[in-house]
C-alpha cells in the first residue's frame, strides 16, 4: 500500500497577529495551491524544536513567514525581526513579511489571480503601491500623518489596512482562539488582494487609453469610466467620461495635487448646486444634468452636451 507524503507547510507564528503576515502567508497558500499546503502557526521560541522534528519526518516546509529570523526567498524564509535588517525600498520604507512575499511571488500571484493577458510585473507593482506599502509601513512603524478637514476642529487619523486587521484579532483569548481569527481573516484577506489587483490592472489600462485618447487639447474625451486621475497629462482640464442611465455622461474637472475637489479650473461657480432646467438655462446647454456645488464635476445626457458644457467653462475662466 502506498503511503501519502505528508503535506508540506507554510508557517507563521501564534498568538496575536498582524497584517503583513496575514497577508504574505495568504499570497503563499494561493501560490502552492497545488501542493496542498497545510498552514501552522507555533510560538518563537519552539520553531527550531520544529524545524528539527519536521525534518526528520520528511516535512517539507515550504516558508517562514514573519518568524524565523531570516530573509532568504530562495530558501522560503520571509522575516524581518532579525537584528542588522535594512532591507528597504528605493524610497526608504522598509519590507515587512508581506512585502517580502510579495517581492518574490507578486507577479506569480497576479498571473494566476487574473489570468493571461494582464502585464502581471505592472500589475504587481501598482499592487505594491497602492496595498503592500501601506501593511509594511504599519508593521515597521512608518508613520501616518493625521489629517485635519477642511471645516473640522479636530485631526481624523486614517484606518489604514493595518489597523483593520488588528480589528480582527481577539484582545484577549486562547491561542486557538487567535489561531482561528487568523484561518478566519484569510479569505477577507484574499478578497481585498484580488479587489487590489483588479484596481490595479484597470489603472494600467487607464494609463493606455488615456495615452490614446490625448490629442492635445485640455479636453479630453473617454470612452468608458475609468480610473484616469493618475494619467490625465499637465494640459488636460476637464474629462469627459460616459456614466450610467440617470447621468448619460460626465464632464469632470481635473483636480491638482490637492485633490479632487481643488481643480486646476473648475467649472463656472454660477453653476455650482444647479440642476435641470435651472443648470440648462444658466448655461444654455439644454442637456446640462447637474453641477456639483463644488463645481468640480458635472453631468450632461449627451457626449455633444458635455463637451458644449467643457467649451464654455474654457472660455468663462
Amino acid at each position: 500500500m502506498t503511503v501519502a507524503a505528508p503535506r508540506p507547510l507554510i508557517v507563521t507564528h501564534a498568538g496575536p497577529f498582524h497584517a503583513d503576515e496575514l497577508f504574505g502567508v495568504t499570497v503563499l497558500l494561493d501560490i502552492f495551491r497545488a501542493h496542498r499546503p497545510r498552514l501552522v502557526r507555533v510560538r518563537r521560541d519552539e520553531l527550531a524544536i520544529k524545524m528539527e522534528r519536521w525534518r526528520r519526518d520528511g516535512r517539507e516546509v515550504l516558508a517562514c513567514v514573519d518568524i524565523g529570523d531570516r530573509d532568504d526567498a530562495s530558501d522560503g524564509a520571509y522575516d524581518h525581526h532579525q537584528r542588522g535588517f535594512a532591507t528597504a525600498r528605493p524610497s526608504g520604507l522598509l519590507y515587512a513579511a508581506f512585502g517580502l512575499v510579495w517581492r518574490a511571488h507578486g507577479a506569480a500571484w497576479i498571473a494566476q489571480a487574473l489570468g493571461a493577458g494582464v502585464d502581471a510585473a505592472t500589475v504587481a507593482e501598482t499592487v505594491d503601491r497602492i496595498l503592500v506599502q501601506t501593511v509594511d509601513a504599519g508593521d515597521t512603524g512608518a508613520t501616518f500623518f493625521e489629517v485635519t478637514p477642511a471645516g473640522c476642529l479636530e485631526p481624523v487619523l486614517p484606518a489604514t489596512l493595518f489597523v483593520l486587521v488588528g480589528w480582527r484579532v481577539p484582545t484577549s483569548g486562547t491561542a486557538a482562539d487567535y489561531d482561528a481569527a487568523f484561518r478566519r481573516s484569510i479569505p477577507w484577506a484574499r478578497q481585498l488582494l484580488l479587489g487590489a489587483a483588479g484596481a490595479a490592472h484597470e489603472e494600467a489600462l487607464a494609463a493606455e487609453a488615456v495615452a490614446s485618447a490625448d490629442d492635445g487639447s485640455p479636453v479630453l474625451v473617454l470612452g468608458r469610466p475609468m480610473n484616469w486621475l493618475r494619467h490625465a497629462r499637465p494640459h488636460h482640464r476637464f474629462v469627459i467620461f460616459p456614466g450610467d442611465g440617470e447621468t448619460p455622461w460626465y464632464l469632470q474637472t481635473v483636480p491638482s495635487s490637492r485633490g479632487p475637489q481643488y481643480p486646476h479650473a473648475p467649472l463656472p461657480s454660477s453653476w455650482g448646486g444647479l440642476r435641470g432646467s435651472a443648470l440648462a438655462e444658466v448655461t444654455g446647454v439644454a442637456g446640462a444634468v447637474f453641477c456639483h456645488l463644488g463645481c468640480w464635476i458635472a453631468g450632461a445626457q449627451s457626449r455633444a452636451d458635455a463637451e458644449q458644457l467643457a467649451a464654455i467653462a474654457l472660455s468663462s475662466r
